[in-house]
């Protein structure tokens, strides 16, 4: 899944790619609350993003 890609780009703390990385997060949380299998990848996720 792309919640790796994610965690690499939020690591890598520039601006540009934050933004990217906001969008694709907001998409794939999006699709979690479809999916309950992926429900605790939702968690790290929610998790990382305030500490950008």
């Amino acid at each position: 899944m792309d919640f790796f890609v994610i965690k690499s780009v939020l690591i890598n703390k520039n601006l540009f790619r934050m933004k990217h990385c906001f969008s694709v997060a907001n998409s794939y949380l999006l699709f979690i609350q479809h999916n309950s299998y992926y429900a605790d990848y939702k968690y790290l996720i929610v998790r990382m993003l305030p500490n950008a």
